[in-house]
């Protein structure tokens, strides 16, 4: 079941990936997969 924490641990989570860049990019997250874009 989902609680209204999990999108926010998520997020925390993502944020912890090294290497993992952010600015820049439009970023959507799953909890399966992860999409980039660069910003235009």
């Amino acid at each position: 079941m989902k609680t209204p924490e999990e999108p926010a641990q998520l997020l925390l989570d993502l944020l912890n990936v090294t290497g993992l860049v952010l600015e820049g990019y439009f970023t959507v997250f799953e909890r399966t997969q992860l999409r980039q874009r660069p910003l235009p």
